[in-house]
């Protein structure tokens, strides 16, 4: 079992510095303190017996590494939606657009199979178009 007696620094307000008064290193969570000890050369159990532990504050740090963490995951988040809307756009432009184009055709001729001639020529004077504008921008 083991006790600790000691002295906290941080027993007392200091303008603006210390705004959490800590008596003991419990008080605070692992990960905003960090215990130094001396590194002897001594057998456990005499350094079971008694030793000095220093600990440190660290809450500061931890708090700015939350900050940093908080803002990564927000960056993160953009960069997901972001690249949604472009994938969505993209899928809707070359995947659903000509579905949609194909299946008003099939409408179209089922309603009226005769149209299907008009539809095949109105695409291919299409096409025949788009190629001779492509050929005079060379």
């Amino acid at each position: 079992e083991y006790y600790r007696r000691g002295l906290s620094m941080l027993a007392e307000s200091l303008n603006g510095t210390v705004d959490y008064l800590v008596d003991c290193p419990d008080q605070l969570r692992r990960s905003e303190r960090k215990p130094y000890t001396a590194r002897l050369h001594i057998k456990p159990a005499q350094f079971d017996a008694w030793r000095f532990i220093f600990y440190f504050d660290t809450r500061p740090y931890v708090q700015e590494e939350a900050l940093f963490s908080l803002l990564t995951v927000s960056f993160v988040c953009v960069m997901l939606l972001g690249a949604s809307v472009l994938f969505s756009q993209d899928a809707n432009r070359l995947v659903l657009g000509p579905v949609e184009n194909m299946v008003a055709k099939v409408e179209t001729i089922r309603d009226n199979p005769i149209m299907a001639m008009k539809v095949a020529d109105d695409e291919f004077k299409l096409e025949e178009f788009q190629k001779a504008k492509a050929r005079s921008q060379e």
